[in-house]
């Protein structure tokens, strides 16, 4: 019981900071490009993309802290190579700092985080054998843009996002890669504090 206690007060007193703090979240839409070139292979470079971003003011500084998930996916068939009914998709987790204009109508940013990605492969072979493989890699993203903020508490935003500095990957299907890429979404969301 007082494990229930203790978070429930936690809970109130982060909720206080934030609602204090300033900040906002906003979801999005947008077009991923993966930079390796065997990606191209099964025509899954470039892809549709989803995200949600969030920031935090710390204290009365231009800075922010900031958290991302960001997920795309695509489909791929490439019976020439013996993939048939294939499926793509990638996850990018990252949480670093922004510095940004605090107040005003735009607010133009530059931003750095850690990010860890996980990118999932699946499909079926010529003997019909199902294949699902995945694999995990840590990075650094940066990231520019811009929020435009109107009618108090709504925020729409352009994110350009760039993921560095992943290990090289080993699938299944012989692609030996990494998950660099560079992410761009328009996204609508709601603001507090300033």
């Amino acid at each position: 019981m007082r494990y229930l206690q203790f978070i429930a007060a936690l809970s109130a007193l982060v909720s206080t900071g934030l609602a204090q703090a300033g900040g906002s979240v906003s979801g999005g839409l947008g077009w991923r490009h993966l930079d390796g070139s065997q990606w191209g292979i099964y025509d899954v470079r470039s892809q549709a993309a989803v995200g949600v971003l969030a920031d935090v003011q710390l204290g009365e500084l231009p800075l922010y802290a900031t958290g991302s998930v960001q997920l795309s996916g695509d489909d791929f068939d490439r019976p020439d190579l013996g993939v048939y009914d294939g499926s793509f998709s990638a996850i990018d987790v990252a949480i670093g700092l922004r510095l940004m204009r605090p107040d005003g109508l735009f607010r133009p940013y530059v931003g750095a985080a850690l990010a860890g990605t996980s990118v999932y492969v699946s499909y079926e072979d010529s003997y019909h054998y199902d294949h699902d493989d995945d694999e995990q890699s840590l990075g650094y993203a940066v990231s520019t843009g811009a929020q435009l903020h109107f009618a108090h508490h709504l925020v729409v935003s352009v994110d350009a996002r760039w993921l560095l500095g992943t290990d090289e990957m080993s699938f299944d299907n012989g692609i030996r890669e990494h998950a660099n890429s560079f992410t761009g979404l328009l996204g609508f969301g709601y603001a507090w504090g300033n």
